[in-house]
């Protein structure tokens, strides 16, 4: 399922005018997460075959009392908790022991980034010190990061005094990985109430990240490019005419706005006037705007230009 934020920078790009200050940068952000994503989802497929004794709690964002962390994917047994960070760079990765840090080589160019294990090892600080602030036991917790895209070329470089090479997994080998750990020559670290405790709690304390990426980067409606959008060519722009949507293609639709709708409200909230969806519709007609508008939202009792409609989802 796509994050929020991904859904928003969609939009975002789509809606924005190509010779948009914030388009180029809007674009880079989208293509960062898309790919995040996709990798979540790819590895996603491989943790179907996670063994009867293991259960998969995925995108989990808890507070260890003095900040949030989250882990993609967490995996509990009897025994240990596994944490499992997906990275999807394409080209060539560099696991740098020595200088704590991870090179990705693409198309002739490096880019640096911290070594993803130490941030698998403070989420590993941070979900023990969860685990005690509920009254937990010690439960061993081993990190693992994943590789999703079958084409990257992995390397590492330097000593490895932590045994790190052995934690970089390739997403397809994630079932054999999981199937082959001796959990039962392992000790059982707690009881399957406590266990059953924990996946309670964790679901019940898990807080979502919320982003509006309008609000961070600072956008207003006149960035956007609006405008029906033509469900057969995807020309924005459809013309309003006695009781259907045209498109230059020919073709015809009679809730075509609904979409439009939809993606306003994923960027600016679900409430919308009826002056806002004439902008956004291109429509002159006040009559045409609160007919439309009616037969879709649920609206207040205020009269003319105070009335506000909620845009269902």
């Amino acid at each position: 399922m796509k994050t929020s934020e991904l859904v928003q920078l969609e939009i975002a790009v789509k809606r924005l005018a190509s010779n948009s200050t914030f388009y180029h940068s809007l674009q880079e952000e989208l293509l960062k997460i898309a790919s995040g994503h996709h990798g979540e989802k790819n590895t996603d497929y491989y943790l179907q075959y996670t063994p009867d004794h293991m259960t998969h709690l995925k995108d989990i964002r808890l507070f260890d009392g003095i900040q949030h962390f989250q882990v993609d994917s967490l995996l509990t047994s009897d025994s240990h908790l596994t944490i499992i960070d997906v990275k999807n760079h394409k080209g060539k990765l560099i696991f740098d022991f020595d200088n704590q840090q991870l090179i990705r080589d693409y198309k002739g160019q490096k880019d640096y980034y911290t070594d993803p294990f130490i941030q698998v090892e403070h989420h590993k600080l941070q979900l023990t010190r969860w685990l005690h602030h509920h009254n937990f036991p010690q439960v061993p917790i081993e990190p693992y990061i994943i590789i999703s895209n079958p084409q990257t070329v992995l390397k590492t470089h330097g000593r490895d005094a932590h045994g790190y090479k052995n934690r970089i997994i390739r997403a397809k080998r994630l079932p054999h990985l999981l199937n082959k750990l001796p959990y039962r020559q392992k000790p059982v670290a707690w009881n399957s109430e406590e266990r059953e405790r924990f996946h309670q709690l964790v679901q019940k304390k898990n807080t979502p990240f919320t982003v509006s990426v309008v609000k961070k980067h600072g956008l207003i409606m006149s960035d956007f490019v609006w405008g029906v959008e033509c469900p057969s060519c995807g020309t924005i722009g459809m013309e309003r005419r006695r009781d259907h949507w045209r498109c230059r293609c020919g073709r015809k639709s009679s809730d075509a706005h609904l979409q439009l709708l939809q993606e306003y409200a994923v960027l600016f909230g679900s409430e919308i006037t009826n002056a806002v969806f004439r902008k956004i519709a291109r429509l002159s007609s006040a009559k045409v705007a609160r007919t439309l508008l009616v037969q879709c939202c649920e609206h207040n009792t205020k009269h003319s230009k105070a009335r506000i409609y909620c845009i269902s989802k």
